[in-house]
C-alpha cells in the first residue's frame, strides 16, 4: 500500500507539479504519515534526557525547544529569528541570556573553525542538522559533528526524504518547498558507513535521518563514496529509497529497535 501511495504522489508530481509549499505539505503527510519530525525529535529528548545537545540551523528557535529545561544548548545559525523569547516546556526564557542556551551567530564552518567553539560541542547527547539542505554542506556538519561525538552520541538529520527531483535539487530556486539534496547524505551514510547505525524515520514532512554508535574516532565518508553519490539519480520509488536510506515506520517500537540495530 505504502509503495502504491508513494507511485501515485510520484506521478502526480511529474505530471501534474504542485508549485505551493502548502501543496507539498499537504502530499507529504499522505506519503510519511503519523507525527511529524518534530515530534521524533521530542521522543528523542525525552529518551535520551540530553545533558548536551547542539542544533545547526537554529531559525525561529522552534526546534531548540523542545531540550528541557536543564539540557546545555549550543545553538548554531549565521541569521537566527527568534522572538524575543520563547518558552521550552512553557517556561519563558529569554534564550539570548539564558545560562543554558548559546547562540552561535555565525556559519557552522565558522563555527566548527574555533578550537574553543569545539571545546562547547565536544561529547554532545543529541545533535540536529538543519542548516544549508545541500549534500555537500551537510556532510561538512556530520563529519564536524563526529569528530566531536562519544559512543553514545546521536545525531538526527532533518529532509532526508525528498517529495520530488525538483524540490532536491542542491540549489534553492526560490521554490515555496525545498528539502535540497541532503539525502545523498544519507544514502552515503548508510552505504559506506556499517560501523555505524544509521536509519531514516518516515515521519513527515521529509523524514529525520538517526545516526549513532560512533567509536570516539573519526572515519568521514570517503571521497570516493562522495563522488559515487554525487552522481547518484533520485528515484521516486518508494522501494528503492527505503533500501538507499534505510527507511524504519514512523512509530516509537521501529525507533527503538533501530537504535539497538534490529530495524527490519
Amino acid at each position: 500500500m505504502q509503495r502504491e501511495i508513494c507511485a501515485r504522489i510520484a506521478q502526480t508530481l511529474a505530471t501534474a507539479p504542485v508549485h505551493d509549499g502548502i501543496g507539498y505539505e499537504a502530499l507529504s503527510f499522505l506519503k510519511l504519515p503519523g507525527h511529524s519530525y518534530y515530534g521524533a525529535l521530542a521522543m528523542l529528548h525525552h529518551a535520551l534526557k540530553p545533558k548536551l545537545y547542539v542544533e545547526i540551523g537554529t531559525r525561529s528557535g522552534d526546534s531548540l525547544r523542545l531540550a528541557g529545561p536543564d539540557t546545555v544548548c549550543v545553538a548554531i545559525d549565521p541569521a537566527p529569528q527568534f522572538p524575543k523569547t520563547i518558552a521550552p516546556k512553557g517556561t519563558p526564557i529569554h534564550r539570548w541570556e539564558s545560562k543554558n542556551v548559546t547562540v552561535a551567530v555565525c556559519t557552522s564552518n565558522a563555527f566548527f573553525d574555533h578550537p574553543d567553539n569545539c571545546d562547547k560541542a565536544r561529547g554532545f547527547d543529541l545533535a540536529f542538522i538543519d542548516g544549508d539542505h545541500t549534500f555537500a554542506q551537510s556532510l561538512s556538519d556530520f563529519e564536524n559533528l563526529e569528530k566531536l561525538a562519544k559512543p553514545s552520541s546521536i545525531i538526527a538529520i532533518h529532509d532526508v526524504i525528498p517529495m520530488d527531483e525538483r524540490t532536491s535539487q542542491p540549489t534553492h530556486g526560490g521554490a515555496s518547498f525545498w528539502t535540497g539534496d541532503v539525502w545523498r547524505l544519507m544514502s552515503a551514510i548508510v552505504a559506506t558507513r556499517p560501523d555505524l547505525i544509521a536509519f531514516t524515520l518516515a515521519c513527515p514532512p521529509t523524514g529525520l535521518g538517526i545516526v549513532g554508535r560512533f567509536n570516539g574516532g573519526f572515519s568521514g565518508i570517503s571521497q570516493e563514496a562522495v563522488g559515487a553519490t554525487n552522481m547518484l539519480a533520485l528515484n521516486p520509488d518508494w522501494e528503492w529509497q527505503c533500501q538507499k536510506l534505510r527507511i524504519v515506520p514512523n512509530d516509537g517500537l521501529s525507533i527503538a529497535a533501530a537504535l539497538i540495530g534490529k530495524a527490519q
